[in-house]
């Protein structure tokens, strides 16, 4: 029957065996890995549920043990293949990984605007758009086209520039606190910003009390969430002489 593979932890560790909605978790194990699987009838579909499974039973394993998580959809034959792709043609790897993790999981930040809060504050700092306002309202519809154009371009531009300030600042302050960063691009202009954030076991509670401290500091302007800790996804090294990820970004 194939093989469903969630990720890679060392040898060591008891994985529970539990069915979280891919079937009973399951290991293969060659020398010091542990290949943490499910039996499957055939290929997941991608529905809520599976990716429900996928992500459950790598958070459960992250809390307690170091782990190299696969990207959803990994999918082998059978348990020797697994064996013989996974355990011994990519050890050395795994390994190395699974001691760079050792001691770290990923937080992620998700930072919400909230737009009406923003753009007054954009209106509020700014004279020159307040008087570009006044004179939009001041001007007969047809005449006040030009401008309305002009003050919402302006309006839109600054808006872009307090959420990106905002957005650095609060990755900054969380960044004091975290070996490492992934801060992903502004999709558009009204979207949330997001992050991943590497932080020590030992060091989670300072980080939370941190965002804690940030969303405080936001006074609405943003909400801060936070959730983990997770599997180091965002943070996973390429393979040497492979051209790819170990395991894809979630």
């Amino acid at each position: 029957m194939p093989i469903y593979v969630y990720g890679v932890v060392a040898a060591d560790v008891t994985v529970p065996a539990e069915d979280r909605g891919l079937g009973p978790v399951s290991t293969v194990t060659d020398g010091r890995l542990t290949a943490v699987c499910s039996a499957v009838p055939g290929d997941p579909l991608g529905r809520r549920r599976e990716l429900r499974a996928h992500a459950e039973v790598l958070s459960d394993l992250c809390r307690l043990h170091p782990v190299v998580p696969f990207v959803f959809g990994t999918v082998l034959p059978d348990e020797e293949r697994v064996r013989d792709e996974v355990l011994r043609r990519r050890s050395s790897h795994l390994a190395a990984e699974l001691q760079r993790l050792a001691d770290v999981v990923q937080m992620s930040v998700r930072l919400v605007p909230d737009e009406q809060r923003l753009l007054a504050d954009v209106m509020a700092s700014s004279s020159g758009l307040r008087s570009l306002e006044a004179e939009v309202r001041r001007l007969p519809p047809a005449a006040a086209q030009g401008q309305q154009l002009r003050l919402g371009e302006a309006v839109a531009g600054g808006y872009r520039d307090w959420v990106s300030r905002l957005a650095d600042a609060a990755a900054g302050r969380l960044a004091e606190h975290a070996r490492d960063v992934r801060l992903e691009p502004l999709t558009s202009p009204e979207g949330d910003r997001q992050a991943a954030f590497l932080v020590t076991r030992t060091g989670l509670s300072e980080f939370l009390r941190a965002g804690g401290e940030v969303a405080e500091g936001m006074q609405g302007r943003m909400v801060v969430r936070i959730t983990g800790p997770l599997p180091p996804f965002s943070f996973l090294a390429v393979e040497d002489g492979a051209g790819e990820p170990v395991a894809a970004r979630r």
